[in-house]
């Protein structure tokens, strides 16, 4: 019998499976939408899980990988530093080359060498780690690191003094190097590491 052909005396009995059925029908796409959007929900979080388990990682390696070693390496530098001059001295090292290979001690040019082997590894971090600097393009202290350490370098190995205004050691340095550790260890705080 056709659903249109249905009169009121009928039983409603023949109307319970088609009610039934559309119940059913509707229920199944409820479930459905309901299921596709916790799927999306769930594979929403899975991303923003693992995006900040990469932050996490990336952040680690920034200190792990450079701006730990880039620290280190300077407070040695410092303390060596220091071995060779009273603190807060205004002396320029680039200009004092030649008087310190020709001391007949051998203390301040084997000091001198240990930080050029320093100012090296350093110089190497920041070329070839560039992928974890914090930011690109670095900071100008990190540029003008760089001039100084070739410059210095070139003049140990030649044994003469600047002639002229060869490029000073950035003093911000230090200060660049310490504002970097502070955001990276301040970004692992926020993403609860």
């Amino acid at each position: 019998m056709s659903l249109l052909a249905m009169t009121p005396t009928d039983s409603w009995t023949t109307w319970i499976p088609v009610v039934a059925a559309l119940v059913a029908a509707g229920a199944a796409i409820a479930v459905a939408i309901v299921s596709a959007w916790f799927q999306r929900a769930a594979r929403k979080d899975e991303d923003l899980a693992r995006r900040k388990e990469r932050s996490i990682d990336h952040s680690r390696k920034q200190l792990d990988e450079l701006y730990g070693e880039m620290y280190l390496l300077r407070s040695t530098s410092k303390r060596q530093w220091s071995r060779l001059f009273p603190p807060d001295t205004e002396f320029r090292l680039i200009d004092h080359i030649a008087e310190i290979q020709n001391e007949s001690s051998d203390t301040r040019r084997l000091v001198v060498e240990q930080i050029q082997r320093i100012n090296a590894r350093l110089a190497m971090l920041i070329e070839t780690k560039a992928s974890l600097l914090t930011e690109l393009p670095p900071p100008e202290s990190f540029m003008a690191f760089l001039d100084h350490q070739r410059a210095l370098a070139t003049l140990w190995e030649m044994g003469e003094n600047a002639k002229g205004p060869e490029p000073s050691f950035p003093r911000d340095l230090d200060e660049d190097i310490d504002k970097a550790i502070a955001s990276i260890q301040a970004r692992l705080r926020e993403l609860g590491d």
